[in-house]
């Protein structure tokens, strides 16, 4: 799979609060992430499905020029900092199972995934003044895992979806129903 990413053209205007003084202006351009990945599934039996992916996502896409926005003539070792501060790319590994029940329409999912840290992180000369900034603002995340349950009933014309995502920063929980017309 790879899913290309929107570019967004970005203004920034740096000015006072009733914008009747402008400090600086800055165009540039802000790149979403892309991701390439790759999956295999495997059908044990009628009942049970084994899902594998990988996914690359570029993150540093994200930290590429976006810094120099909210900056105005920086100096060297503001720039400094700033050149030392990124996000890493990442790899997602998912692994997920679904087991059908064969007599009743139901499906009962869980799954286990790595999601690599990805905010940015500073890896610099900590001994200047901007460089203790950017080391304080910036101390990047780490990896995290994530655990999912998840259940589904379905009939020919409606399917109903519950499920959760569990990990140390967050949990998720989602519904979701689907009629079908046809």
């Amino acid at each position: 799979v790879y899913r290309n990413t929107p570019k967004f053209d970005v203004n920034h205007i740096n000015a006072n609060g009733d914008l009747s003084t402008i400090f600086f202006e800055r165009d540039f351009d802000f790149d979403v992430p892309e991701v390439f990945g790759i999956g295999f599934s495997f059908q044990a039996s009628d009942s049970l499905t084994i899902n594998f992916d990988v996914n690359r996502i570029t993150y540093s896409d994200v930290s590429s020029a976006t810094f120099w926005a909210f900056s105005d003539n920086p100096t060297d070792e503001q720039f400094n900092a700033a050149s030392s501060t990124a996000i890493d790319d990442g790899t997602e590994v998912r692994l997920g199972v679904e087991y059908l029940f064969p007599t009743k329409p139901v499906a009962l999912r869980a799954g286990v995934w790595r999601e690599p840290g990805h905010s940015l992180d500073f890896n610099g000369d900590d001994t200047t003044l901007w460089g203790q900034v950017h080391d304080s603002f910036f101390a990047g995340t780490k990896d995290e895992t994530h655990f999912s349950i998840g259940l589904g009933f379905f009939q020919e014309k409606f399917s109903f979806d519950i499920a959760a995502d569990f990990s140390g920063v967050q949990d998720i929980y989602s519904v979701s129903g689907v009629y079908y017309f046809n």
